[in-house]
Order: C-alpha cells, then sequence, then structure tokens
C-alpha cells in the first residue's frame, strides 16, 4: 500500500468505517510510514476538534465538504513528498502544519458561519422585533393593553404586572416570531424600553446553547444572551417561556421579571 491508498482510507479509519483487512494494511502501513503517520495523528486531532465543535449544534456544517477540502489538501501535501527523497523526512512537519493551518482556517470559518447562522435562527426575529418597538412613533399607549394582560393570564398562567420598578407597561400586540404566536408587551422608564415576549414552550424553545450557562437569580433560572445590538435574557415559568429584551446596556434585565406564573 502507497502514501495515496493510505492517505485515501484515512478518514473511514478514523470514523471506524474501513473493513478489517484495510484497517490492517494502513496500519501496517503507518507503522512504516512516518510521513503518514504524522498526517494521520494530526488528521484525528483535527476530528476530534470537530466533534467537540460541533456536537451540539442545531444547523451542523456539512463536514463531507470540509472533509473533501482537507483530503485536497493532504493530496498537495502527498504529491508534493513524493517528490522528495526519504531522507527529507525532516522537513515534513513544516509542510504538515502548513496543512493543519490552512484546515483549521476552513474549520474556523465554518464554524462562525455556523453560529451566524444559530443567531439569525434563534436571536434576530426578537432582537428585531424589539428595535422595531422603539421606533414606534405611536408607543403612548394601547387601550387593549389590559385584555392582553388576562389573554396572558388565560392562555399562559402568567400574571403580568403593570409597572416594574420605575417602568410602566405602555403597550402591547400579538405577534407571531418564529412562528411562535406571542403576546409582546412594552415598558417605557423615560427613554427606556423593555420588551417582553411570552410563548408557550409547546410552540418556542430557549436557545440549547444556552442551556448549560442558565444562572439563578432571584430564585429564578435565568438564561442571558447578549451581544451588540440587543440584550436577551430567557425564563421558563411553567409551559410559558418568557423573554425580556432591550437594546439599552443601562437596563439590568436580570433585575427586570415582568410578572410571576399563577400556576
Amino acid at each position: 500500500m502507497n502514501c495515496q491508498e493510505a492517505l485515501s482510507l484515512l478518514y473511514d479509519i478514523i470514523d471506524k468505517e474501513s473493513s478489517e483487512i484495510n484497517a490492517k494494511e494502513v496500519e501496517e502501513h503507518l507503522d512504516k510510514c512516518k510521513h503518514c503517520f504524522e498526517i494521520y495523528r494530526m488528521e484525528q486531532s483535527i476530528q476530534n476538534f470537530i466533534d467537540e465543535k460541533l456536537a451540539n449544534d442545531q444547523s451542523p456544517v456539512r463536514l463531507d465538504k470540509l472533509k473533501s477540502k482537507i483530503l485536497q489538501n493532504l493530496d498537495e501535501v502527498d504529491a508534493s513528498c513524493q517528490k522528495r527523497s526519504s531522507k527529507s523526512f525532516f522537513k515534513l512537519p513544516v509542510v504538515i502544519v502548513a496543512a493543519a493551518a490552512s484546515i483549521i482556517i476552513l474549520l474556523g470559518a465554518a464554524y462562525i458561519a455556523n453560529s451566524l447562522n444559530d443567531h439569525n435562527n434563534y436571536y434576530n426575529p426578537l432582537e428585531e422585533s424589539h428595535l422595531a418597538a422603539i421606533k414606534d412613533t405611536d408607543i403612548s399607549g394601547n387601550p387593549d393593553v389590559l385584555t392582553l394582560i388576562n389573554t396572558a393570564f388565560r392562555n399562559y398562567r402568567y400574571e403580568i404586572d403593570k409597572t416594574i420598578g420605575n417602568f410602566e407597561l405602555v403597550n402591547g400586540h400579538n405577534e407571531e416570531i418564529l412562528d411562535a404566536n406571542m403576546i409582546h408587551f412594552i415598558y417605557r422608564d423615560n427613554g427606556h424600553m423593555v420588551s417582553v415576549f411570552l410563548a408557550s414552550e409547546d410552540e418556542f424553545i430557549i436557545p440549547p446553547e444556552l442551556l448549560n450557562n442558565g444562572i439563578v437569580h432571584n430564585n429564578i433560572k435565568l438564561f442571558d444572551h447578549d451581544c451588540k445590538g440587543c440584550r436577551l435574557v430567557y425564563q421558563k415559568q411553567g409551559s410559558t417561556i418568557i423573554v425580556t429584551a432591550s437594546s439599552d446596556k443601562n437596563v439590568n434585565l436580570l433585575e427586570f421579571i415582568p410578572g410571576r406564573s399563577s400556576i
């Protein structure tokens, strides 16, 4: 078995998808070939990196495309090394590091793209809804807001407070966000504004990436997401998901509890 044949089976070996015969032949080749053994060790580390970074992603990167690009890099390394004599093995680590660097760049870009995709899927619609409420010139009041409070109690068993500290409930409306029917309440304290979204857990979920980073504050478990545009704080009361949102960094959303569950 030559280097090209061994490298073509490399991912099958790492993924444990090769036959016993192929695996044995590759192992025998790795025992004899320092060049391929170094690449195998590098690829195993990269595969572990992929598994760790993408294990919990909801929209995983197409690993087959990444692997194709990785194999292309390895083919180029192999072709380069075929021109070298056996005494040039001491120069191989430099070539391997260069290949590894290009692969890590590919994986890093893919992981960043995946993170942006998650942001667009989970957070952007709520942020945009809050920012639209801020720009609404007719924010003085909504005569139907009391009806919305009653709806929140009837549908979600959640009692909305009309005042929270210096903030007053000034407006609200029904809205569909991320395919979930929500009630969007708007609180104001002079120039400061906070949005409160209520939704059923049957229609809306707390982003999975936040679930392992919850904090308990005032005996309530909160899940905090803070980005440049808007801060979002999630909580679950009974079967209701409550999200508070503000683009004002002076507002402490961890202290902004809009009501309580009546269950």
